[in-house]
C-alpha cells in the first residue's frame, strides 16, 4: 500500500505479485528495462514495487538481532487505486498482463473485500518502549568526530544516523493507519513479506519521473512543532531565519543539482521553489524542489546510477560523506535511508526517501522486533547534543501516534496482514 501523493494523489493497493525479485543486480536490471511511451497520467495501471536498500559498507557487521533487508521488487499486473482528485477507487491493469478471465475473478474478490471493510473489531497492536541502540554518548561522540572531519576539509555535511527498536505485537495494517491518520505523510507506504513489514510516514520525495520530467524534493531543516499554524509557531520562524539550517538545505540542493545534472538534457535543471517552510508528520521542515528533464539517452538505470542513495541522507560530497558515514556509522542502515515506491511502464517513477521507517521483523512467538531509523545532518555548526535531540524529535510523533489509546488490543501473537 502507498498513501499520500503517490501518482498525483490517494492510495494504491495490491498483493500477490507475480514476480519477485530481490537480488540487487536483478532488481538494478528491472530497473533498467527501456522506457514504454507513457499514456495519460491518469492510470497508473501496475508496476514494479517495492524498495532499494542503503548500499551498506562492508565494514559494517551484524549481530544476532539485527533487522535488515537487501532490495526488494514485487511484479503487481493489478492495482487498487484511490483517486483523491475525483474521490473515486478505480481497479487497473497493465495491458496484455492478465485475462479477462483473471479480471473477472478479481473484481468478485473486490467485491467480497469491500463487502468485509469496516469490521476491524478486536485487530489492534501493540508497540514497546523505544530503545536506542547506540547511547547518546556514542551518537555526540559521533556527531564531534564528524564535525572534525568536516573542519579539516574532508566533507562540507555529512548525516549521521541510529537505530531504536521496540517490541510489536498485533496488526501491522492498523498500526500504519494510525501513524497515516496522526501524520497525513506524503509518502507513506506499507510493504508486507513473509518476513518483514515495512512501514513508512516518509514525508520526503526521492526521485518522480512522469514522461521525461524529473522531480526532486529534498528536505533539510527541523524544528519540533507547537499547536500553533506556522505564521504564529515560533519554531517555524525560527527554522526559516537559521543560518545552519538553511546552509544544510542549500548544500543538499546544489547536490540534487549536481546528480541530476549529470542525467538531465542540457540547460534544464531548475530549483523551482527553495527554503519553503512545510510542516511534515510533526515537525517543521525546510523544503527545497529540483527539476530537470531526462536526456533521450537515459533510462531509468541510469538515473538511478546518479543519484541514489538520496542527498539528503548522504551529505557532501557524496562519495566523500558516503565515506565518513561507514567510518562512523556502526550497523547496516538496511531500507532506512534507502528508497520506497515503483516503477510503471505507463506512469514512470516515484520513490520517497525511506525516513520515518520502521521495519518489523517476524519473530516467534511474538513480541516482534521493530527498527526505527534516525539522524540529522551534521554541518560545520552542529551542536552534538543538540543534533541528538534533533533525532528524538523526529521519532516523537510517531510514537505519540501508535501510543494514543494506550492500552490497545493486541490481536494474538502474530503479526496480521
Amino acid at each position: 500500500m502507498l498513501h499520500g501523493e503517490w501518482a498525483g494523489g490517494g492510495t494504491i493497493i495490491s498483493g500477490c505479485p507475480s514476480a519477485t525479485l530481490t537480488d540487487a543486480n536483478l532488481v538494478r536490471t528491472a530497473l533498467s528495462e527501456p522506457r514504454e511511451r507513457p499514456i495519460p497520467s491518469s492510470v497508473l495501471g501496475g508496476g514494479w514495487f517495492g524498495w532499494l536498500s542503503y548500499p551498506d559498507s562492508s565494514c559494517w557487521r551484524l549481530s544476532d538481532d539485527e533487522v535488515t533487508v537487501g532490495d526488494h521488487l514485487g511484479f503487481y499486473p493489478c492495482v487498487l487505486r484511490y483517486r483523491r482528485d475525483d474521490g473515486c477507487w478505480y481497479d487497473e491493469a497493465l495491458l496484455g498482463t492478465v485475462s479477462e478471465r483473471s479480471l473477472d475473478g478479481r473484481r468478485r474478490d473486490l467485491a467480497a473485500l469491500l463487502g468485509r471493510s469496516g469490521s476491524t473489531a478486536g485487530r489492534g497492536y501493540r508497540v514497546g518502549r523505544l530503545r536506542p541502540r547506540e547511547s547518546r554518548a556514542w551518537y555526540t561522540a559521533s556527531v564531534s568526530a564528524c564535525i572534525e572531519r568536516i573542519r579539516a576539509g574532508d566533507v562540507y555535511q555529512a548525516n549521521l544516523c541510529f537505530r531504536m527498536d521496540a517490541d510489536f505485537a498485533g496488526d501491522v495494517t492498523s498500526l500504519f493507519a494510525d501513524l497515516v491518520d496522526a501524520l497525513q505523510p506524503a509518502h507513506g507506504a506499507l510493504i508486507c513479506t513473509r518476513s518483514h513489514a515495512i512501514v513508512s510516514v516518509s514525508p520526503e520525495l526521492f526521485l518522480r519521473r512522469d514522461g521525461d520530467t524529473l522531480t526532486s524534493a529534498p528536505i533539510k531543516g527541523t524544528r519540533p512543532k507547537s499547536t500553533a499554524g506556522r505564521d504564529r509557531d515560533p519554531a517555524a520562524t525560527e527554522l526559516l531565519r537559521s543560518a545552519k539550517e538553511r546552509a544544510e538545505n542549500v548544500m543538499i540542493v546544489d547536490l540534487v543539482r549536481n546528480d541530476l545534472g549529470r542525467v538531465a538534457a542540457t540547460g534544464t535543471v531548475r530549483v523551482p521553489s527553495l527554503l519553503a517552510v512545510e510542516e511534515h508528520c510533526g515537525v517543521w521542515h525546510l523544503v527545497s524542489r529540483v527539476s530537470a528533464t531526462l536526456a533521450s539517452n537515459c533510462g531509468d538505470g541510469d538515473l538511478l546510477a546518479a543519484t541514489f542513495p538520496a542527498a539528503s541522507v548522504t551529505g557532501a560530497p557524496k562519495q566523500a560523506a558516503r565515506g565518513v558515514i561507514a567510518q562512523l556509522e556502526r550497523r547496516p542502515r538496511g531500507v532506512y535511508t534507502g528508497a520506497i515506491g515503483y516503477l510503471s511502464p505507463h506512469a514512470g517513477l516515484e520513490l520517497n526517501v525511506a525516513i520515518r521507517t520502521a521495519v518489523i521483523s517476524y519473530r516467534y512467538p511474538a513480541p516482534h522486533l521493530l527498527s526505527l531509523g534516525v539522524g540529522a545532518g551534521i554541518t560545520a555548526g552542529s551542536v552534538p547534543d543538540e543534533e541528538w535531540q534533533e533525532c528524538l524529535d523526529k521519532a516523537a510523533p510517531l510514537v505519540n501516534a501508535w501510543s494514543r489509546g494506550v492500552p490497545r488490543p493486541a490481536a494474538g501473537s502474530g503479526v496480521r496482514v
